[in-house]
């Protein structure tokens, strides 16, 4: 009965030693491709831009590089140098692969923050939320990161909670509302958390807090 109790803490520590070697190599992964890291996601054009001439040749992408992005206006052409560039054909999928590795570091205990950030009807909300059968951003990851958690379960406990702001045209400095109720950086004061245990539940509260939405 020794032995084995010897060979499953020999073989427990090892299994713990792997997992903390897949975790730093899978973050310095991360740090090599950038902490911060910024996406361009062109829409297509409506039916309305179709129509234009000077409206088709405003956005051209590089065929060499899909880092790089020409916008044209007036005559002037700028390059933006971004880390990667989604033409209007990319896909749900595709754009969801670019920031899949997150979720795995959220696990591995790091603080993430993924965002869309653009002018009404730029497809802020289709990228993260997706529609019908092309869920976004969000559903992917909190999919992603439920699955993580079920195949760790039998070797880590996890809990899972939610919560929602609405920011909007404000002039409040955020920073200087952070740590309240859970250290630097984490929480920002008057909001609820509810805890999710399956997908469905976290699907639940963001419908909720949508619905809540002043805008």
């Amino acid at each position: 009965m020794q032995s084995l109790e010897e060979e499953k803490n020999r073989v427990i520590g090892k299994y713990k030693r792997e997992m903390n070697l897949r975790k730093k190599v899978h973050n310095e992964l991360v740090r090599l491709k950038g902490n911060i890291r910024v996406f361009c996601r062109v829409r297509p054009v409506s039916h309305e831009e179709h129509v234009s001439a000077e409206t088709r040749s405003m956005v051209s992408f590089d065929s060499d590089d899909d880092a790089v992005l020409y916008v044209s206006k007036k005559g002037k052409t700028t390059t933006f140098d971004l880390d990667k560039v989604f033409p209007p054909q990319a896909t749900q999928e595709e754009v969801f692969q670019e920031v899949q590795s997150l979720v795995t570091s959220y696990i591995d205990g790091f603080n993430v923050c993924i965002f869309a950030y653009g002018q009404t009807g730029s497809g802020k909300t289709y990228t993260m939320e997706g529609a019908g059968k092309e869920p976004g951003i969000n559903q992917r990851a909190l999919r992603l990161l439920f699955a993580e958690v079920m195949e760790k379960k039998p070797d880590w406990d996890y809990r899972i909670t939610v919560s929602m702001v609405e920011i909007y045209n404000e002039t409040q400095d955020y920073s200087t509302d952070l740590g309240v109720n859970g250290g630097p950086g984490h929480h920002r004061g008057g909001m609820t958390e509810r805890r999710a245990r399956i997908t469905i539940d976290l699907e639940t509260r963001s419908t909720a807090g949508g619905e809540d939405r002043g805008v």
